[in-house]
């Protein structure tokens, strides 16, 4: 009986949390991410200032974050051409249409 007991008390426990997290993504452009005014060669530098600026924008905080480099086929430097630097963010779906204004997309 209490064995039954405690792989209920177990199944309950680890079935709380519904929370759904989602990947999005998005592309670092010469000068229009909100979150910085000129592009940073310090990658860890720029991943802090990405999750500070939604930190302290909107209350999100991120489960994950990564970047990646693409070789890209054409280069421009227009403030909105992109850099080939690409970033993902794992987050609560609640926070999916936030993100999207922001330029993020679904991966």
């Amino acid at each position: 009986m209490r064995f039954l007991l405690l792989i209920c008390t177990v199944l309950l426990l680890t079935n709380c949390d519904k929370t759904e997290y989602i990947t999005m993504a998005y592309n670092e452009t010469e000068c229009s991410d909100p979150w910085s005014v000129a592009i940073s060669t310090n990658e860890t530098e720029l991943l802090k200032e990405i999750e500070t600026y939604f930190k302290t924008t909107y209350e999100i905080s991120f489960i994950d974050v990564a970047t990646k480099l693409e070789d890209l086929k054409l280069k421009c430097f227009s403030c909105d051409c992109p850099t080939g630097r690409k970033f993902f963010v794992r987050v609560d779906e609640a926070f999916v249409e936030i993100l999207q204004d922001e330029n993020f997309y679904l991966e």
